[in-house]
């Protein structure tokens, strides 16, 4: 009986040192201090919240009142969809905060989180290079989500003209914990929900190596992204309703350069903001180690001129300067190209100016020095373009070579049952040759997939072109495929790519390499033993009961 209550006495001892280890450094955390206002010339929000239009768990209502208990201005959504059409509608002042509705885009290479554009009368394409333009032709910004996440990291590095990435995902890092952080995560939760988040994170080399990188092609800026969706999933039906909304606004956090007052009305309002973030403009903080309020950075020229972060100066020579109106100690590093340009050491810094002589893309971490996470870049600038310009690329549109469809039965009409659609074929003097395929989708209520296609089922040989060219229209802005199938021995590949059509006729090249294989084997792509060639509407790229006309005419090969 002794031996038994000696255990028991034991084991509540070990259990209770072992809790006093792990609570101990949660309960003497605490935040460094900052008495500072928030300066009239910046907007603090946070990025990439999942509500309910897609796997959050609140409501925009509930989210907003997190938001303002979190004392920040704006919050951006990003549910996801193609894009979520509830969450783009739903931009809107609610209490003191800026919902800005937003959708985090899945394409066939990651995730996308973008806003500030219209909402279209189809789907947003898969092809990534597509949707950025399209995000682009209305002003609004798009970064690649968790570039670097286990589960759905981004593929596609040969994306052009899009704004950036995020370079610290708080979802993705607690992903990548491991069971030991991970399983205490609740307790310390308990304890104190910030530090526990902060816990999860850690320096992101890999992403901002990354994005030093891609700079050197264009310019791109860097996020904190919180990915938040208000609960803690344990499977398909099960979750916890933590970490809160309100924990992780208090976590990381994004401070946009406005230089005004932002507007009552909501759409003008969110402009200010896409714009500020468009542009590069803001630079990001990991709130749970002190508010940012009162910082601030800026390239100012031998000559008095002044730019702001995301800005390319043509005079390569003046100063960085750096004001930290704070009363603990931080430390600064200069990035200069991805590589160490300055260390400044740690100290109460209060203003600083770093002289610039060379052309360069500058940007600045600031870690707080004596905060138990003083290895968390506590804030992130966005760069400074000094004597650099923006890299345009400029793409040639080939010339047709090849007709490949010059007669009514090169194709044939094919359906979903409850589709209706009609196809006629017409040569003009001028020997053009239109295809045209009227159609209304309609969904099955037994099936997923609806859609209605122009389909060539003969072999063709197509392994001397570089790509397919004609020229599109339809009676409404719409999306279409061009899909086409390769056999090698039993095994088939489907690729595709889809293409943009409006009233006015549009000439479409789209070369196979940009192609994706979607089904099938991945095998030699062997343009020789194409078995099948599509040109579609389905329910990936248009919603049920779409009704439009296509019309394609002198359908070739180049």
């Amino acid at each position: 009986m002794k031996k038994t209550q000696r255990i028991i006495k034991y084991t509540i001892f070990s259990l209770a040192f072992i809790l006093f280890i792990i609570a101990f450094p949660i309960l003497s955390f605490r935040q460094e201090p900052n008495l500072n206002p928030l300066q009239s010339d910046y907007k603090k929000g946070v990025y990439h919240i999942h509500s309910i239009f897609s796997d959050g768990n609140g409501s925009v209502d509930e989210i907003a009142q997190a938001a303002e208990k979190a004392k920040l201005n704006f919050l951006i959504l990003s549910d996801h969809g193609r894009p979520n059409i509830e969450a783009m509608n739903s931009t809107d002042w609610i209490g003191k905060v800026l919902l800005i509705g937003g959708s985090e885009l899945s394409l066939n290479c990651g995730h996308m989180a973008s806003a500030g554009y219209k909402v279209p009368p189809y789907m947003y394409p898969l092809e990534p290079q597509e949707a950025i333009d399209e995000i682009n032709r209305d002003n609004g910004f798009c970064f690649v989500s968790h570039p670097f996440d286990d589960r759905i990291p981004w593929t596609d590095w040969n994306i052009e003209n899009y704004t950036g990435i995020e370079v610290l995902s708080a979802y993705s890092n607690a992903k990548r914990g491991g069971l030991w952080r991970l399983g205490l995560f609740p307790l310390k939760y308990m304890f104190h929900p910030e530090y526990a988040v902060l816990n999860t994170l850690k320096y992101p080399d890999i992403n901002f190596d990354k994005w030093d990188e891609i700079n050197k092609t264009g310019k791109h800026y860097g996020i904190y992204a919180l990915d938040a969706h208000g609960k803690l999933p344990l499977g398909r039906k099960r979750k916890l309703s933590f970490p809160s909304y309100l924990s992780l606004f208090r976590t990381l956090t994004v401070y946009a350069r406005i230089d005004k007052e932002l507007p009552k009305d909501p759409e003008e309002a969110a402009s200010e903001i896409i714009a500020s973030i468009r542009q590069g403009r803001f630079f990001n903080c990991v709130e749970g180690i002190a508010a940012a309020n009162g910082f601030d950075t800026y390239y100012m020229t031998a000559n008095g001129e002044r730019f702001e972060m995301g800005s390319s100066p043509a005079a390569s020579e003046g100063v960085i300067v750096i004001r930290l109106p704070f009363e603990f100690r931080t430390a600064i590093t200069v990035k200069k190209d991805g590589k160490v340009f300055k260390t400044i050491d740690a100290d109460i810094h209060k203003h600083i100016e770093v002289p610039v002589t060379e052309t360069g893309i500058y940007r600045l971490e600031v870690f707080a020095s004596d905060n138990k996470f003083n290895d968390l870049p506590w804030i992130s600038t966005n760069p400074f373009f000094i004597g650099i310009g923006q890299n345009i690329s400029i793409e040639t549109q080939p010339q047709p070579g090849d007709t490949l469809a010059n007669d009514a039965t090169f194709f044939t009409l094919e359906k979903n049952d409850a589709s209706t659609a009609t196809y006629t074929f017409d040569t003009t003097e001028a020997n053009d040759t239109t295809f045209t395929m009227s159609y209304t989708l309609t969904k099955q209520e037994d099936k997923r997939d609806f859609w209605v296609a122009l389909a060539h089922r003969q072999p063709l040989d197509l392994a001397k072109h570089e790509g397919v060219i004609f020229q599109a229209r339809t009676d409404t802005p719409a999306r279409h495929w061009v899909e086409y199938r390769i056999r090698l021995g039993r095994d088939e590949s489907w690729y595709r790519h889809s293409f943009l059509t409006s009233p006015d006729w549009t000439t479409i090249y789209i070369p196979f390499k940009h192609f994706h294989r979607f089904a099938g084997k991945d095998q030699p792509h062997d343009l020789a033993k194409i078995i099948n060639l599509f040109i579609a509407a389905n329910n990936q790229l248009a919603h049920p009961q779409t009704t439009n006309t296509l019309q394609i005419k002198n359908l070739g090969v180049y």
